[in-house]
């Protein structure tokens, strides 16, 4: 390399770093998607959408311990905007206090949201039904 090239822009390295983290992401994300064999963990509907449950805004990232399949409105479903609005609350199985989406999962929601996801299908063991 000739010794007048300038070094890369920042704005470059920059670029090439949230290509990197991308590729990253998406790994996860099929990660994710096979561990759940593309069904949502809630209703079990086909999906390939993936929810964090610490969102990436407050840290959170996309990976197997913070994150699950959750279906969409384009799948047929609703549980992944009603994890969003915090109608439906993932909690462990355990009850441990961490959350680790590799481990069972229990999703609390009211009878109303219940009735709204499942409509006339049967509602699955692993949905408690919360007061509210």
């Amino acid at each position: 390399m000739p010794s007048h090239w300038k070094p890369l822009p920042r704005a470059v390295e920059v670029l090439r770093k949230r290509d990197r983290d991308a590729g990253a992401e998406e790994r996860a994300r099929g990660k994710v998607r096979k561990r759940d064999q593309y069904r949502c963990r809630v209703c079990w509907r086909p999906t390939k959408v993936v929810h964090e449950d610490k969102r990436r805004g407050a840290g959170g990232k996309v990976s197997l311990q913070n994150s699950f399949c959750a279906c969409d409105v384009l799948d047929g479903g609703l549980c992944h905007p009603l994890l969003q609005g915090y109608r439906i609350d993932p909690v462990m199985a355990s009850g441990a206090e961490a959350f680790n989406a590799t481990e069972d999962l229990v999703f609390e929601m009211t009878e109303l949201i219940a009735a709204l996801v499942f409509k006339d299908r049967p509602r699955p063991a692993h949905v408690r039904i919360a007061s509210g």
